[in-house]
């Protein structure tokens, strides 16, 4: 972790890098914290993947809290980290306020339908997202075709669906 915290510390003063990776190095809450700040300190990064570094919901609710206000990501892939109902609400509410964000995704975490309305609800608000990768969360699947209707409508771009399935506007 020693030296991911390096190599955040360098990310954060860059000016030139707009896509960052960490996939697969076991962040954690910690981690996603760590890249929270970074975002917020370099307005370049366009891109920040984190996926499978098992950051749970509190890691969730940390990045997502802090990305709020940003207004430079445009992209950011959380799949796999066994982020539940509670990280989606988070990640919903940073929906609502933050409108730069266009891809997101959520592959392979462990949300419930009970969590699903509030991210239809921030989809519908948010005409910025114009790719949503849902996958192997079937709850959000059913939610999400069920709803579709009244957010898809506002898609410009084709709207990448579970298993990367195509849904015609």
């Amino acid at each position: 972790f020693q030296t991911i915290h390096y190599i955040a510390k360098s990310l954060s003063l860059s000016k030139t890098i707009e896509h960052v990776d960490f996939s697969n190095n076991d962040l954690q809450e910690a981690g996603a914290i760590l890249m929270a700040k970074i975002i917020m300190a370099n307005k370049g990064i366009l891109s920040l993947i984190l996926a499978k570094n098992n950051i749970q919901d509190t890691g969730a609710i940390m990045l997502f809290y802090d990305l709020m206000g940003n207004t430079s990501l445009t992209h950011i892939d959380i799949s796999g980290n066994n982020i539940g109902d509670k990280g989606l609400e988070a990640i919903s509410y940073c929906l609502m306020e933050n409108i730069s964000i266009s891809k997101l995704n959520l592959l392979s975490n462990s949300f419930t339908q009970a969590a699903i309305g509030i991210l239809i609800e921030a989809l519908n608000l948010n005409s910025s997202v114009i790719e949503l990768e849902a996958g192997e969360n079937q709850d959000l699947k059913d939610i999400v075709l069920q709803n579709r209707n009244n957010f898809v409508q506002k898609i410009s771009q084709p709207f990448i669906y579970p298993n990367s399935t195509e849904i015609e506007n």
